[in-house]
């Protein structure tokens, strides 16, 4: 019983109890309650009637049988004697029954009784205000084993008290104190009072059940309505409301729909787990209930998609002001897992505005026209898109090329190209493996055009999987023929982050005969957004002898605290400082910091984007370790560097390279 209360008031044990069941039983204690009380005013009404009644009719026979024989002239209480008394009542005895009587002075002396032992007895405490204030009064109903009837059988008995008023006079002269049979009364009021206590439990009982069916309705239309993670709308109910806008709208009655997408949030679900995306949904949806009006729509329409329905908006710029705050609120880190996460938001809107005689458009064409802009919005990085026919077009364009992509992995439509890095010798010492797809109708498809789609689609991991796979088949390859190279391959953050990658790259290495330690994995900072997570992937990755290099150094959030906690082998100086050579001293001074620090941690540091014979002498003069770019070798195919990456002289390789 202990165990069940602390179920029942507690939602912090191991099995608390469920909505419903406490309220099953909260409501069937009410029930219980309710019933009970009513039960028991119904019957003190029930018993209070019955003996009004017999106390009624005992005072009208009283009245017409006992007063009419009193004298006035000549009647005294002490003149008449038990006999009187005992002839008197054996006549009312036959019309009203009554067990015993007793005829009371106004000072409570007990006259006449049938019980007569008690005559003359005094006891004005007892009998203090019963019945001289002119009113009959009975008391309440108690069993025989007080009062017993003249054969000792028990019985039910009641108290009841008449005023004594002499014919032609005022005031009250004596009180009859009679005791009334009411077995009869009393059998009938237990039938009546279970009678009550049935019916009001069956109504308090039919009351709940109905309450429940009414609440359990509701719950189950909120299910069916509401995301039961953030609460918002769900698909069902968006998509219901917004065909009430499109029907009902007025004529010229401007509505926009928004619709988001995050960024980086499969990157957040991978690496912290579900439990963290989950809690940074229902962060989102908290922010964006506080951009919008109260009339507003806003639903979660599935993974970390939203959607806003702002109806009878006055102008185009109130929908472009509500989404520039939302993208405000996004400038805000998110929290969870005590850990600052930056999410991003991409918005497309499209606008809606009834014409006369002019047919409306479909949910489902209303929220492509949004979606389409939203895609339009992440690929220019954008803060967010309003939606032109135009982009429909371009749109299929995305659907269709998504279906090739899937197609070119499948029919290993697929090839690697490769790019020389050398060493302060101008040794080529490795290669950074690139991918590339030749359409069978758009030609040549640069990485920048579908790498960003792979990962929308979720073909990004299948990729990255045989990209490595192939890259140390070639360099296996390549192995046997005596020319060994350091393979570098990019590997997206979602791949990165997957808990299976590591057993993967194991097993392929132990089958593939090439050494461990000639893989290298090109990571950007954006994987390292979860230390503890990255850690324990990285020193599994480093374990089995591949080497990591860091990608794009200080483009992004980059974190000192990354190369003292996380092994790393390679820093690669991003593009952006290599440019600045001869041209910004503060890309300058950056370049050296980083070689110095590269150099006192023990790190290789690679500089990537090479364009120019002076960015290439610079960087050696400051004593950077490996180079990589144009000057030195643009990427191509796997036969045109294989003729070329014996040659010693880094000057001739970057020449037949650079016009091949």
């Amino acid at each position: 019983m202990l165990t069940f209360l602390r179920r029942l008031t507690s939602k912090r044990t191991i099995r608390p109890l469920t909505v419903t069941q406490r309220f099953v039983l909260l409501g069937g204690f009410a029930t219980f309650v309710l019933a009970s009380l009513v039960s028991i005013l119904v019957n003190q009404y029930l018993v209070r009637n019955e003996m009004t009644t017999i106390a009624t009719s005992t005072r009208a026979v009283v009245d017409h049988f006992v007063i009419p024989t009193l004298n006035p002239e000549q009647f005294t209480l002490s003149a008449q004697s038990d006999a009187y008394w005992q002839t008197t009542f054996t006549t009312l005895k036959t019309i009203e029954p009554f067990e015993k009587f007793k005829v009371l002075s106004p000072d409570y002396i007990i006259i006449s009784a049938t019980d007569t032992t008690r005559v003359g007895e005094y006891n004005p405490s007892t009998y203090a205000s019963r019945a001289l204030n002119g009113d009959v009064v009975y008391s309440s109903m108690f069993s025989g084993d007080v009062l017993h009837r003249q054969n000792d059988q028990a019985g039910t008995l009641m108290e009841v008290y008449v005023p004594l008023r002499l014919p032609a006079t005022s005031g009250v002269v004596g009180v009859l104190e009679l005791y009334v049979d009411i077995t009869a009364t009393s059998q009938k009021l237990i039938g009546l009072q279970v009678g009550v206590v049935v019916v009001a439990f069956l109504i308090f009982g039919l009351f709940f059940l109905a309450l429940f069916a009414v609440l359990t309705a509701s719950k189950q239309q909120q299910l069916a309505y509401r995301d039961p993670l953030t609460g918002l709308s769900n698909r069902h109910l968006f998509n219901k409301r917004v065909s009430e806008v499109l029907a009902f709208s007025k004529p010229n009655e401007l509505s926009a729909l928004l619709f988001m997408d995050l960024s980086r949030f499969k990157f957040v679900n991978d690496s912290l787990g579900h439990s963290a995306g989950d809690e940074i949904l229902r962060q989102v949806a908290q922010r964006l209930s506080q951009c919008i009006r109260d009339d507003d729509v806003i639903s979660r329409l599935g993974g970390d998609e939203f959607a806003i329905l702002l109806s009878g908006i006055h102008s185009e710029e109130q929908a472009a002001l509500i989404a520039r705050r939302i993208q405000d609120m996004f400038k805000v880190p998110f929290c969870s897992q005590e850990q600052s996460l930056h999410i991003g938001i991409h918005i497309g809107i499209s606008l809606y505005q009834r014409a006369k005689n002019t047919p409306t458009i479909s949910v489902e064409t209303w929220l492509t026209q949004a979606d389409s802009a939203m895609y339009i919005s992440k690929e220019n990085n954008n803060s967010f898109q309003f939606y032109n026919p135009s982009m429909r077009a371009y749109t299929l364009e995305r659907l269709r090329l998504e279906e090739d992509l899937r197609s070119a992995l499948n029919d290993d439509a697929l090839t690697l190209h490769f790019q020389p890095v050398s060493n302060t010798e101008h040794q080529i010492i490795g290669a950074e493996t690139l991918l590339r797809w030749h359409h069978p109708e758009h030609g040549l498809i640069p990485p920048g055009d579908f790498i960003h789609l792979a990962e929308e689609s979720g073909l990004i991991k299948q990729l990255d999987y045989w990209v490595i796979h192939n890259a140390l088949l070639q360099a296996a390859d390549w192995a046997q023929q005596g020319i060994h190279l350091d393979i570098a391959v990019n590997v997206s953050p979602y791949t990165f982050q997957d808990a299976a990658f590591p057993a993967w790259l194991e097993s392929l290495l132990n089958n593939i005969n090439i050494p461990s330690s000639q893989l290298t994995l090109e990571i950007t900072e954006n994987v390292l957004a979860d230390a503890k997570s990255s850690k324990a992937s990285l020193e599994t990755i480093v374990n089995l002898g591949v080497k990591v290099a860091l990608d794009d150094f200080g483009k992004g959030y980059s974190s000192l605290a990354y190369l003292e906690s996380l092994p790393i082998d390679i820093i690669k100086i991003d593009k952006q400082f290599i440019d600045g050579i001869k041209q910004r001293t503060t890309s300058e001074a950056i370049i050296k910091t980083i070689i110095a620090l590269t150099q006192n941690l023990g790190i290789q540091c690679l500089a990537e984007g090479i364009e120019t014979p002076e960015q290439l002498e610079w960087l050696l003069g400051e004593g950077c370790d490996l180079f990589q770019g144009y000057y030195l070798g643009k990427p191509v195919s796997v036969d045109v560097f294989q003729s070329h990456c014996l040659i010693p002289n880094v000057q001739q390789t970057a020449s037949l390279l650079l016009h091949d």
